[in-house]
């Protein structure tokens, strides 16, 4: 990040020297051009290198970086805008009130053109800001069930249970349902639902039921395994068994495996 600038400011520090402006002979134009660049690329090279300083120091602690990718490289694309325009007006001398006008309308024209786009990027910022899901976590959007890989500037990439890369527009996962199973801890509950005879007691079978779920391996100890009776039928009663994971990848697994136990 700091070769570009630092390359640039070099140029120039050897461009200003005392023996290149008696070979050249730059007049005052020239040099106060080379005053500009010199004061951006100096910008630059401060920004850049604090940028790198506050990103080192998440990357040693293992921290994921708070801000998206799309929204960090946006703060510094503003930035080097809003000094380019200090250099021009106050190094140069240049009025950008014609660029300023210039700018609108080419952002009203871009806008109407990558609408699509800029709405993948607006809802892709309001995702991380409001911290719905990250990386790592097993989500559930529309009919989508997996494992979030990755969040860009226009799209989510989920790695669903079929080890297939689903990918899904900002704008559509910010408009649906969001079920999030790694939030606000890594327990999910499992819901079982289990129908037996009415020859079979009701207390038996719901004792049974939480039973057969303490022996499978992966089921929490806490919060407990619950039975419950949700309807009489025909053919018999229904009744649910709930029990708790902490490994959200193996719910199938583990729900098969409490069948199994169950019957």
């Amino acid at each position: 990040k700091l070769v570009f600038p630092g390359s640039f400011l070099l140029a120039i520090l050897a461009l200003r020297a005392p023996f290149a402006q008696k070979i050249l002979a730059f007049g005052t134009g020239p040099n106060r051009f080379l005053e500009a660049c010199f004061v951006f690329f100096l910008a630059l090279f401060f920004i850049r290198l604090i940028d790198s300083c506050i990103q080192g120091r998440f990357l040693r602690k293992r921290v994921p970086f708070p801000l998206p990718r799309v929204l960090h490289a946006l703060i510094l694309v503003v930035l080097y805008v809003l000094i380019l325009f200090m250099i021009l007006k106050g190094i140069l001398g240049i009025n950008i009130t014609p660029f300023l006008a210039t700018s609108a309308i080419l952002t009203g024209i871009l806008g109407l053109a990558f609408q699509g786009v800029l709405s993948n990027i607006l809802s892709g910022m309001s995702l991380h800001l409001t911290k719905s899901f990250g990386r790592g976590d097993w989500v559930r959007i529309r009919d989508t069930e997996g494992v979030v890989m990755d969040t860009n500037w226009r799209e989510t990439r989920i790695f669903d249970r079929s080890f297939n890369v689903v990918v899904i527009p900002n704008n559509i996962v910010a408009a649906e349902i969001i079920t999030n199973f790694s939030s606000p801890d890594n327990k999910s509950a499992v819901a079982l639902p289990v129908k037996a005879g009415y020859e079979s007691p009701p207390a038996l079978v719901l004792k049974l039921l939480r039973e057969a779920a303490r022996e499978v391996p992966g089921v929490l100890t806490a919060p407990a395994p619950a039975s419950y009776i949700m309807s009489y039928d025909d053919l018999g009663i229904s009744y649910l068994l709930k029990f708790w994971i902490s490994d959200y990848s193996r719910k199938q697994a583990t729900a098969t495996e409490a069948g199994r136990h169950v019957w």
